[in-house]
């Protein structure tokens, strides 16, 4: 996850490039990109915050899944006019965007450190604005203008914890496009996969991170950091300039045999000509170094499932490679057994015996509960599905509490509970489906967003926790937001957010049941029941269907979305629930009364003179 102070010593070493749009493409493996997903969805996020000057209030600046998964694609599309191409075949080894789908437990923790950092974000934001979160109170910061100018409060959107299903997002954008043939999940991390590729066959490595200088990439293999990138903003067919690091090439001139010595005894405080007579002199023969270096042999972990895919199975490959990270990460971890050691012999894979989900940071209310009890029955389903063999085997979630990151024990159930339970929701799911196929007004994705709010008010009624009025209910099935909004609005909208995720968990998780476990050896009513489940979850929306930022809904809209609440709360004999609010009335008074002020500036003619545009970031554009 990056060798600190390593990327710029070398700096000086890294190739310039000035690359302008080729009138023809002499594909090779010099300009044959392999992009480490991870980093480029990361980097896309950032780019967006960067590149977007203007808004209409800042819920619309906080990006929504949908313009995150359009940046991602343009930003493709636009290096690849400058011969820079992810892949020119469909060959079955042509998956050239790699994402992470397993990773060691050597990395648990970094990976805590980052969950830790996350959750540390939101309850500072929750700390600093008591009455409700800055990011959708846009009125104090719109000062009477149309626009809000962001380069005034960028520095606070990057204060918030990036989106939660930011890597899912992107390749599921990635998927509908012809980059979709070359984007795989690897059972392993994608820096790793990345570098073995670029070893046999040469190109460059899109990344972020320093890791990527230190394997082996072979003599045709180099490094582009995405940061380090610059296509020009004025012009769409102006040069594209970059460093470029060839390190078999830089460790050469510099007398190391490979730059694993020099990462291993770099420090910052240190002269880099006192850092490289240390490498020069490295003991490559000691265990320190040897642990040290193994990290960097592109070993490629291996499960029951990866041995099924190369044996060829392309069904399970094809659910594999388009599985949510955290999905396979937890489907590898239930069948792990083999890690490659350097030698070439077997190794016990550094997994553990628990099986743990680590469940990302939601933007949510730190003095509650985690949003995320909301879904943990239909996750609990999914976790009990993959262990119905081995239902002693403990499962674990790694998840927010109070300010904190802790783990939390998940109940799997045994075969005949876990039957009895999906059977129960396969007749709901049945219900639900004949209640709104061929609905007028509700569509698919709003008659699974409408499924989701049930799922969470379940979740609420089994914890004791009164559910909210059908009032808040269905302004969330209408995703409208207003001055008033709350950090309660905005912990409900992460209920539904976990609701609506733990659903897609479980969809996956019977993908991944039905393709890589023999029915023969199985249950014949669980896998009757299973099959059902999987026909029902053929249509579940993508994530930037179920996560919307912004609908302005029509009148029918509202009597639609206020008739499904309040059918839904019947259904679950839940009285009316009096308005509440964490906000005084006083303070929706003032708030209330400010609103109309900037509605009546909003009107005012010459203030609309003054609005400027916003189609800055080209490939951003709604």
């Amino acid at each position: 996850m990056g060798i600190p102070h390593l990327t710029a010593n070398l700096k000086p070493y890294a190739s310039i490039i000035n690359l302008t749009p080729p009138t023809s493409h002499d594909h090779d493996e010099h300009s044959r990109l392999v992009i480490d997903g991870p980093a480029f969805a990361y980097y896309i996020y950032e780019e967006y915050l960067r590149e977007r000057t203007k808004a209409s209030d800042l819920t619309e600046a906080l990006p929504s899944y949908e313009r995150i998964g359009d940046a991602a694609i343009g930003w493709l599309h636009r290096v690849r006019a400058y011969g820079l191409t992810v892949s020119q075949t469909h060959t079955a080894d042509s998956e050239r965007i790699f994402f992470d789908g397993l990773l060691p437990k050597s990395k648990e923790p970094e990976r805590l450190r980052r969950l830790q950092s996350a959750t540390k974000k939101v309850a500072i934001a929750r700390m600093s604005e008591e009455m409700g979160p800055w990011f959708i109170r846009g009125f104090r910061f719109t000062e009477g203008e149309e626009k809000v100018n962001l380069s005034k409060i960028r520095n606070k959107l990057r204060d918030l914890p990036p989106p939660a299903f930011l890597a899912p997002a992107i390749l599921e954008a990635l998927r509908s496009t012809d980059f979709g043939s070359y984007t795989s999940v690897v059972p392993g991390e994608a820096d790793i996969y990345c570098a073995d590729y670029v070893r046999n066959h040469g190109g460059i490595i899109l990344t972020n991170d320093s890791d990527l200088l230190v394997h082996d990439l072979g003599a045709n293999g180099s490094v582009i950091f995405l940061n380090d990138v610059r296509l020009s903003a004025e012009n769409e067919y102006g040069p594209l300039k970059s460093l470029q690091f060839h390190p078999r090439k830089i460790a050469k001139g510099l007398g190391l045999k490979n730059i694993i010595q020099l990462a291993y005894v770099i420090e910052n405080k240190q002269s880099f000509s006192k850092s490289l007579q240390l490498a020069k002199s490295v003991s490559t023969d000691s265990p320190e170094y040897i642990h040290f270096s193994t990290q960097f042999n592109s070993l490629l972990s291996h499960s029951k499932l990866l041995d099924d895919v190369l044996s060829g199975d392309p069904h399970l490959m094809n659910v594999l490679q388009w599985l949510d990270v955290r999905v396979s990460e937890f489907a590898h971890q239930c069948t792990g057994e083999l890690l490659m050691s350097p030698s070439g012999e077997l190794a016990p894979v550094e997994l553990g015996n628990t099986r743990q989900m680590y469940l990302p940071v939601l933007l949510e209310d730190s003095g509650k509960a985690t949003a995320w009890v909301s879904g943990t029955e239909m996750r609990s389903f999914g976790y009990s599905l993959l262990s119905v063999n081995t239902p002693g085997q403990p499962v674990e979630e790694v998840r927010r509490r109070g300010n904190g990151v802790v783990t939390v024990s998940v109940t799997v159930l045994g075969l005949q509970d876990l039957k009895q339970s999906l059977a129960i929701l396969l007749r709901d799911l049945d219900e639900h489906v004949q209640k709104y196929t061929g609905h007028e007004s509700v569509d698919v994705h709003q008659a699974w967003q409408i499924f989701g709010v049930k799922t969470l008010c379940k979740a609420l009624l089994e914890t004791g926790k009164p559910v909210p009025p059908k009032s808040e209910m269905s302004r969330l099935l209408r995703f409208q937001h207003s001055l008033l909004d709350s950090w309660a609005w905005v912990h409900l909208q992460a209920q539904l957010q976990a609701a609506l995720y733990s659903l897609r968990t479980l969809k996956e998780f019977i993908d991944v049941f039905l393709a890589a476990v023999p029915a023969a050896s199985q249950d014949q009513d669980l896998m009757q029941i299973v099959r059902r489940l999987k026909e029902r979850f053929v249509t579940y929306p993508l994530l930037q269907h179920l996560f919307k930022s912004h609908v302005d809904g029509s009148e029918e809209q509202r009597k639609e979305s206020e008739a499904a609440v309040e059918d839904l709360y019947k259904s679950l004999g839940v009285e009316e629930v009096a308005e509440t609010s964490d906000i005084s009335k006083k303070e929706r008074k003032r708030m209330k009364k400010m609103a109309e002020e900037q509605s009546t500036a909003k009107e005012d003619p010459a203030h609309k003179r003054r609005a400027q545009p916003t189609n800055i970031f080209s490939i951003l554009a709604e």
